[in-house]
Formats: C-alpha cells, sequence, structure tokens
C-alpha cells in the first residue's frame, strides 16, 4: 500500500477503496490493515 500510494498519490485525485461494499470472502485483518495503511500513508503530503 505504501508504494502503491506513493506512486499513484503525488498529484493528488487517488482515492484508496474497495468500492462500494466489501466482499464477503475477504478477510477481516487483511481489511483492517489496508484501513491503517491508508491512515499511515494517505495523508497529504505524502510521506510515503
Amino acid at each position: 500500500m505504501r508504494e502503491l500510494i506513493r506512486e499513484t498519490g503525488q498529484c493528488g485525485g487517488y482515492i484508496v477503496t474497495s468500492g462500494n461494499s466489501l466482499a464477503g470472502y475477504l478477510k477481516p485483518e487483511n481489511v483492517l490493515a489496508l484501513d491503517r495503511a491508508v491512515r499511515r500513508y494517505g495523508s497529504y503530503p505524502l510521506q510515503a
């Protein structure tokens, strides 16, 4: 996530999302890891 945010978010406008819902087969720990990564690396200015 850190690399993806860094590479695609430099000019702004990149929104990390799963879409409009979460699939039932997703592991809860992976969803939480995504949330933590976005909170850690997804604030401007990007520090990733």
